[in-house]
């Protein structure tokens, strides 16, 4: 046998590859944020200089626990950036909900877009949901 092919024999190779983009596997999706009073009612109107709290939840629906991260982020109509916060969850148990409650103050009326993402790492971290989002006016 010649396992290094040092007498140069041809030999036929075979391979496999995979092209395009793998499915993403998403194990903690996330609800649709809602926004509640400072006294924990749902509202619908917001106005500018009043805080609001940015509530969405994330259910870990694999069979092993995980480390959950979820990102809060507030953008203007422009899509800039006017509040970001994160929630680190360690260990979430299969089947455990883990919520993200923040209050955020709009400074101007307009329009906004409330944006949550849920990774497996705050830095580098892979998408574990799909993004939710809802659109906001502030008058």
């Amino acid at each position: 046998t010649d396992p290094y092919n040092a007498t140069g024999k041809e030999e036929k190779i075979t391979a496999t590859a995979t092209i395009g983009l793998p499915t993403p596997v998403y194990y903690a999706p996330a609800s649709a944020p809602g926004l509640l009073s400072t006294a924990f009612e749902p509202i619908t109107n917001v106005s500018a200089g009043s805080t609001v709290l940015i509530n969405s939840t994330v259910k870990n629906v694999a069979s092993t626990s995980k480390y959950i991260v979820i990102l809060v982020q507030v953008m203007d109509a422009e899509g800039h950036p006017v509040y970001f916060t994160y929630h680190i969850n360690p260990s979430v148990a299969p089947g455990q909900v883990v919520s993200a409650l923040d209050p955020w103050t709009p400074t101007e009326p307009g329009t906004y877009k409330i944006r949550i993402l849920v990774t497996d790492a705050l830095v580098g971290g892979k998408a574990i949901s799909e993004p939710v989002e809802m659109t906001i006016k502030v008058v």
